[in-house]
């Protein structure tokens, strides 16, 4: 028998339709460092998956991937995200699930509008 966790997860999520351009871009190891884009798979009320186009050596759990750009369609939203889960390992293909912590007021407000669109479609 296999052990059950119970999911925390409370708001839905949504799969980025296949022609929608959502990537995540941000500098590795740091800010500073060489920018990398990513491939968005699904977004949430709080926080986002996407899968590495490319290795990605010390991205680990806990980690912070600090000032990122998130743009999906014609929008964009900065926000640091925390990582949560990297299935399986940080290799290119793997699935990265963060929290996503906006950087400023006009940020969250431009989270909340891009998720209720989703929302709305589903």
């Amino acid at each position: 028998m296999r052990p059950t966790t119970e999911c925390r997860r409370r708001a839905p999520r949504h799969a980025i339709p296949p022609g929608v351009d959502a990537q995540v871009q941000f500098g590795w190891p740091n800010p500073a460092s060489h920018r990398c884009a990513m491939a968005i798979r699904d977004i949430s009320a709080s926080g986002l998956s996407f899968v590495l186009a490319h290795d990605l050596p010390g991205l680990e759990l806990g980690r912070s991937i600090n000032k990122t750009a998130i743009r999906i369609g014609g929008r964009r939203v900065f926000a640091d995200l925390l990582v949560m889960h990297i299935t399986p390992g940080p290799f290119a293909g793997a699935v990265c699930g963060c929290l996503i912590y906006p950087l400023d007021d006009s940020d969250i407000v431009g989270w909340q509008a891009l998720v209720r669109s989703y929302d709305v479609q589903t």
